[in-house]
């Protein structure tokens, strides 16, 4: 038990420092646009609008203050309390007399977002009808107008900073651009903070974690006018900058490692991107780039290579994309992918362009210059690539080999088909044309029969006759393009080298890569889609509307195929089933295997056909038709006439010295091959896709083709310039071309500046749209986006710069006059107070009790689970301390997620959240108080003060160092030594007092 002398001191120290009350933010507003005006359009409007000249029963729900107006029956809406609205009373259908909508209840979901609008006041952005009884007035949707008056959309400026009186004071021109506006209202800037404060507050904001007791020494003890750079530079040198800076990025793009849901499927090896993050960003990416490999790593011309291993990084970018929830087994899978790409279009727009183009689903923006036709524009780029595990450990070492591979094939065919040539002439055969020997396509398609119905039936590929852009494996063991006729194919047979050649074009799986292999601790795919390892063994076929029920693949050996009908892989249980097929090899053969898809008829699919090891598998065609092949289309005719050459004994004569050198060439390129390789969730590059808009947003309801684009304030309504592929790539260039585009660097800059100084330049970090906060210094803004593209796109020299101007040196105590003139701090005139997020409470814990594992990387730890942490999918606990790993590094499940961190608003990973909530509820005190993570560490820690020699002293003057940054007072060095009086070695005393010490207000807060 602490003694009264030490809780009081204690409290008071608790109770001087000021607490921040979370700011409003705008989340009601795109709450209502999301979820509730898209339900009212949709099944209220017809009857209950100005879309009809008497609503029934006088009732018009197109306002809120028509809402509230009521109509025969009175007000339908009483803002606070659903149960005394009218509104949701009809709903929720339990009043007979009073139910709607007319054609059934609505599903329980939508009813509970009605209650939930209700309650948190039916908030009603720009609602015409507040105040009134008269309906609003219809206005147009003007894109070009309502981009000209809002200020987002102007390209970003270069201004020059302005000029200032107090010129000792800006220690940099981003300085003179706050003291402009400070000395614009007669205003001073707060006195530099103390150097053991700022030196706390720079750690913190850099790395997440409390300088070292050594750290602050050092800092004490340097006097040169470089100090503060030398620190700054110090932490942007250490690892724990990328981890620190990483959790911000993780917030934007919804970071976690299941899918939530019923059973929480994993995703699987979702770790990798968050250890890709950590990476690029001590690496200082340039952000231009780092944006691009996020939209488009898979694809783009000349990935990034990890400097020390030589993997592809830049394609583990891409695995943002498949970060969110999931569903397995929908009933409705358009309905389904609706949902998934509405926020995929909704993460990627808030983190790259500050913009909530989602809002923009059902309708046209209610504020911003954004039409549904973007919407769905973006719908079309997004449904061009599908799902896979990409080996990103191999795939780029494996290139060159795959190349000299190529060239030895090419070399190979050219020699033994010349023997072959040769041998068939000397013995009356007729001779082909020597020139077309590799080049030779199918004279025939077969009989009759089967000409007539290839000619009904829809081709989805052929590997004969393929498109620009439709060769799509993902990885190089199906070799640069298809094999042809004529290609020549050596297997070890028995211990000896066996000549073929292939008689159609196939896309062929090289047995040459059979022996790949996964890196431990490598997950693969689950569900259905785990019957067979996909990841370096498969190809794909374009994008299509599947017009029959039925596909038919023209196969050879045995594999996998994969139709991905709306893009759903979570296929567990026999709902779906179907989607995934086993193909049995028929020999050495070519065969027509069917797959039935019965009831997926007028969805978009592209197949997926994955290789068996060691079974020569090779596709030639994909045909979808309403009725079986009646026979397989006829092989070339020259290379038929080798094969039966080949397999003479004669042949195995002539070939035997060519097949040879093959075989031993070939074992040397085996010798190059990197065959383990990790796995990482990435997009499988497809080919584009114009899809239509869903009117209303309802996907059975569909309207106009749009093509697939950026949006048309941006780039126009042309389809985005591309010549194969889904179009991200074309899309990342725009997104990144500052001439082009003026909101991503605007956004970065201003997330960075948030993340220094409490809150952004433009507060809501996430929408620079109408209903986003209007920038507090819009100069400043440009200057920051202007200064960061001219630097190279360059974060952490952004981030230096910032850390060193005498705007982030201030302290958080301004003088009274400024105060009240400017109460909300939005010109800063001095620092803000800002409460660290829980991960950073958490990770200064481990810390300072010296428990903190700096091992960088890897699998995630399982958080410990309380028995109350219960339900379906629970995984396996973990220790409670984490195996003393960062916060970062803990297991990221969404039904299953931290309490601690949870109660220190670390948000629920669900959409971006650029801008923490910053709450301050009796939970945080009760965490505090009782966790028994907070509880062990405060053991740990009292072993480790009584471990170290010293006296009472100066052991209570080591804990504060450590905790605040900061030595005691001589009051609380005096309290503190009171407390542990008479138990100077009891670890019991020294555990208190540490507990004691964590639940000051002054740790979990910087100054």
């Amino acid at each position: 038990m602490l003694s009264a002398r030490l809780v009081a001191p204690l409290v008071l120290l608790a109770a001087a420092i000021p607490i921040h009350a979370a700011e409003p933010g705008r989340e009601q507003a795109e709450f209502f646009e999301k979820k509730i005006r898209p339900v009212l359009v949709e099944h209220c409007f017809k009857c209950h609008s100005e879309k009809t000249k008497a609503p029934k029963g006088g009732l018009r729900v197109d306002g809120r203050g028509l809402l509230l107006k009521g109509g025969d029956g009175g007000p339908a809406l009483v803002p606070g309390d659903p149960d005394k609205s009218k509104l949701v009373e009809a709903v929720r259908f339990k009043n007979n007399d009073m139910q709607m909508p007319p054609k059934g209840k609505l599903p329980d979901a939508v009813v509970a977002d009605l209650e939930a609008w209700v309650r948190a006041g039916a908030v009603w952005p720009n609602d015409a009808t507040a105040g009134t009884t008269e309906a609003p007035a219809a206005n147009g949707f003007d894109l070009q107008k309502r981009k000209r008056e809002h200020w987002a959309w102007a390209p970003v400026t270069s201004p020059s900073p302005p000029a200032v009186k107090n010129t000792a004071w800006a220690s940099d021109p981003i300085d003179r651009f706050i003291l402009a506006k400070l000395e614009e209202k007669n205003l001073k800037p707060a006195a530099p903070a103390d150097k053991l404060v700022w030196l706390r507050r720079v750690t913190f904001t850099l790395t997440g974690l409390p300088p070292t007791p050594e750290e602050i020494a050092a800092f004490q003890k340097d006097a040169t006018p470089g100090a503060a750079a030398a620190v700054v530079d110090r932490l942007l040198a250490s690892p724990a900058y990328g981890e620190r800076w990483a959790r911000h990025w993780l917030d934007l793009v919804r970071y976690a490692e299941s899918r939530g849901h019923e059973f929480e499927p994993d995703i699987p090896n979702a770790y990798q991107y968050r250890d890709y993050v950590v990476r690029a960003i001590n690496a200082d990416v340039p952000y231009n780039q780092f944006v691009r490999e996020n939209l488009a790593g898979d694809v783009v011309p000349n990935p990034r290579l990890n400097p020390a291993d030589g993997f592809n990084e830049s394609v583990i970018g891409t695995g943002f994309w498949h970060l969110g929830e999931e569903v397995h087994s929908p009933v409705d899978l358009r309905q389904d992918q609706a949902d998934r790409f509405d926020n995929r279009i909704d993460v990627m727009t808030k983190t790259f362009l500050g913009l909530t183009v989602a809002c923009a689903r059902c309708h046209d923006h209610k504020f911003d210059a954004i039409a549904t036709k973007d919407y769905y524009a973006l719908f079309g780029l997004l449904e061009g690539s599908s799902y896979r595990q990409v080996r990103f450990d191999s795939l780029e070492r494996n290139k060159a080999v795959a190349a000299d591979l190529a060239a030895l094939r090419d070399r190979t065919t050219t020699a033994l088909a010349a023997k072959a040539r040769g041998e068939i002439a000397a013995a009356g055969v007729a001779r082909g044309d020597a020139a077309a020997i590799s080049t030779a396509a199918p004279k025939s398609r077969g009989d009759d029969a089967t000409r007539a119905w290839l000619g009904e039936a829809k081709v989805v590929v052929d590997y004969a006759n393929l498109a620009p852009g439709e060769w799509l494996p993902d990885d190089v063991t199906f070799g640069p393009g298809p094999r042809r006729p004529g290609d020549a194919r050596v297997r070890g047979v028995n211990g000896k080298p066996v000549v073929t050649f292939e008689e159609r074009a196939t896309a062929a799986f090289d047995g040459f890569w059979d022996g790949l292999k996964l890196a431990p601790h490598t997950a693969g795919d689950n569900g259905g889609l785990a019957r067979q390892q996909r990841a370096g063994f498969t190809i794909r076929t374009p994008n299509i509307v599947l017009e029959h029920d039925t596909l038919y693949y023209l196969v050879r050996g045995s594999g996998l195929a994969y139709a991905g009908v709306c893009g759903h892989t979570i296929i567990h249980g026999p709902l779906h089933g179907s989607l995934v097929t086993s193909i049995p090899a028929k020999g050495d053969e070519y065969q027509w295997v069917a797959h039935k898809l019965t009831g997926y008829k007028g969805q978009r699919l592209q197949v997926e056909l994955t290789a068996a090891p060691g079974t020569d598998f090779a596709v030639a065609m994909v045909v979808q038709a309403s009725s079986p092949p009646p026979g397989i289309p006829a092989a070339a005719t020259e290379p038929a006439e080798w094969n039966r050459f080949a397999r003479t004994p004669k042949a195995a004569a002539e070939f035997a010295a060519e097949a040879m050198k093959f075989v031993e060439e070939e074992k040397k390129l085996a010798a190059r091959v990197k065959w383990e390789s990790r796995l990482a969730p990435a997009l499988f590059e497809g080919t584009g896709v114009d899809d239509t808009v869903f009117v209303r947003g309802n996907p059975r309801a569909p309207g106009e083709v749009v093509p697939h684009r950026l949006l048309e304030a941006l780039a126009g309504t042309e389809r985005i310039a591309h010549s194969r592929g889904s179009g991200r790539l074309e899309l990342a260039a725009q997104i990144t071309d500052p001439a082009r585009n003026p909101f991503a660097a605007r956004v970065e800059v201003n997330r960075v500046w948030h993340h220094l100084f409490g809150r952004g330049i433009v507060a809501s970090t996430d929408n620079f749209g109408l209903l986003g906060e209007p920038p507090t210094h819009p100069e400043l803004l440009d200057y920051l986006a202007t200064e960061f593209v001219r630097d190279g796109w360059s974060t952490r020299r952004l981030i230096r710069r910032l850390a060193l101007t005498s705007a982030y040196r201030m302290s958080v105590h301004g003088d009274a006059s400024a105060d009240q003139a400017d109460p909300a701090n939005l010109l800063l005139h001095k620092f803000r107070l800002k409460r660290i997020e829980g991960e950073a409470i958490r990770d200064a814990m481990l810390s300072v009790s010296g428990r903190l594992d700096r091992t960088a990387g890897g699998p995630p730890v399982p958080i410990y689970l309380t028995p109350f942490l219960d339900g379906r999918g629970r995984p396996g606990s973990g220790p409670l301390d984490g195996d003393g790993r960062r916060s970062l590094y803990l297991s990221v499940r969404r039904n299953f997620l931290s309490p601690f961190l949870l109660a220190f608003d670390t948000p629920i990973p669900f959409s971006t959240v650029g801008r923490r909530q910053v709450s301050n509820v009796p939970a945080q005190s009760l965490i505090l108080l009782n966790d028994p993570f907070v509880h062990q560490q405060a053991g740990v820690w009292a072993k480790k003060v009584l471990a170290a020699p010293g006296s009472v002293s100066d052991r209570v003057t080591g804990m504060y160092v450590a905790a605040y940054g900061r030595p005691p007072t001589a009051d609380e060095i005096t309290v503190c030594g009171e407390f542990v009086q008479g138990k100077e070695t009891d670890a019991a005393a020294w555990t208190a007092l540490a507990h004691a010490l964590f639940n000051v207000k002054e740790f979990i807060y910087v100054q």
